[in-house]
């Protein structure tokens, strides 16, 4: 498959343009590439599109406001912010990132790399839901096809997603009498 080269002017305009058409403020510039959504406030703060994936960043950000407001049409408003985060966090990370990646492909810009830390951020917010008691039957088929990891294997066991270096370490529940496992990247590819 061959991508178009990356043009940052292209992508601040697209950002630009997008802030406009859904009415979102910029906060701050960061200078990370992290990014944070406001979605109350309709309000980001993304970093400077400097390449795929700090455009993703952007996307993704923008895809939480986005989703807030689908929320709500459909839905009806929230009463408070603890309303708000009564929502499965891994399930709003998942749809920013299924919004930044549509984005991206739609361009025909390079989203290999990106979608492969959209994969390992999604696993990761799983498995931090899991440590506070989140039953694996919950997740769907379709974010568990996205991530492309067994959760069934993470039963009976602490998990810990380790984006950095590409492993999810499996630890016995058992007190002193741990083992770690180390799932190789290709399986996030």
């Amino acid at each position: 498959m061959e991508f178009k080269t990356f043009d940052k002017e292209e992508a601040q305009r697209y950002i630009d343009n997008l802030l406009l058409q859904e009415d979102i403020t910029v906060k701050q510039w960061a200078k990370s590439s992290c990014g944070r959504a406001y979605p109350l406030l309709r309000e980001v703060k993304i970093p400077r599109p400097i390449d795929e994936d700090t455009f993703g960043v952007c996307l993704h950000e923008i895809g939480h406001i986005k989703q807030c407001n689908d929320i709500v049409i459909n839905y009806g408003a929230f009463q408070s912010i603890k309303e708000w985060k009564k929502i499965r966090q891994f399930e709003l990370e998942y749809f920013a990132e299924q919004y930044a990646l549509f984005h991206l492909k739609n361009l025909n810009y390079n989203h290999l790399n990106y979608e492969f830390r959209a994969r390992k951020y999604v696993t990761m917010k799983i498995a931090k839901a899991y440590a506070r008691k989140l039953r694996l039957e919950k997740i769907s088929q379709e974010i568990r096809d996205f991530c492309k990891v067994d959760f069934d294997k993470w039963k009976d066991y602490k998990v810990f997603v380790d984006r950095r270096y590409d492993q999810i370490a499996y630890f016995e529940k058992k007190p002193r009498d741990s083992i770690q496992m180390f799932v190789k990247s290709e399986e996030f590819i």
